[in-house]
């Protein structure tokens, strides 16, 4: 607890807050803690891990971009990253997990137009690309002093890599990761992540 509280004050998070957030995070089982003496040591509970290394693995080794479509016929519950396109058809890209439904993989979708004016009416894009566009706005200087040969001490360091993490997640977990041909032109997925 003492190490995180000295992290979050790098960025300006007092102590109190550090404890209520992690009180909020044992309570939704997020967090287990064990008390050693006077120290509490926390750990992700096993569902934390679960969706953890989910993210982990988009931020860290994403898949390749999607060739394909999802269509599924007949789906009631969708899970996440699906969008409802009609009563009972839905559409996802390709690796999305599928609903309890029949699932068909489609290289095109015709009639649709401008395909990336239409996965924009489905999904978040703009909101997505201007995450990533002050990701990169914010990130960019310090990329720059790096290469220039600059070097931060220790707890900067730490503190920059936290909130560079940070803002980075928010825009690549919300980032649908659709088919290269969907995405607007000038997509900012791949600029943000070389400065990751």
């Amino acid at each position: 607890m003492t190490t995180l509280i000295e992290c979050c004050a790098a960025h300006g998070v007092s102590e109190s807050l550090v404890r209520t957030a992690v009180s909020r995070l044992v309570e939704n089982r997020r967090l287990v803690g064990e008390r050693i003496g006077r120290r509490s040591y926390y750990r992700l509970t096993k569902a934390a891990e679960l969706e953890f290394s989910g993210a982990a693995e988009i931020l860290y080794s994403p898949p390749l971009p999607p060739a394909h479509f999802l269509l599924a016929l007949g789906a009631r519950d969708l899970p996440e990253g699906w969008v409802r396109i009609g009563p009972e058809a839905a559409l996802a890209p390709e690796g999305t997990g599928g609903p309890d439904s029949a699932v068909l993989t489609t290289q095109m979708l015709d009639g649709v137009g401008n395909l990336s004016d239409f996965a924009r009416r489905l999904w978040p894009l703009d909101a997505v690309a201007a995450a990533y566009r002050d990701f990169i706005t914010t990130f960019a200087p310090v990329d720059d002093a790096l290469s220039s040969g600059f070097s931060f001490d220790g707890a900067t360091a730490l503190a920059l890599r936290l909130r560079l993490v940070h803002l980075f997640r928010a825009a690549a977990l919300a980032d649908p990761r659709l088919p290269g041909d969907a995405l607007p032109s000038g997509w900012p997925a791949a600029i943000a992540r070389r400065l990751l």
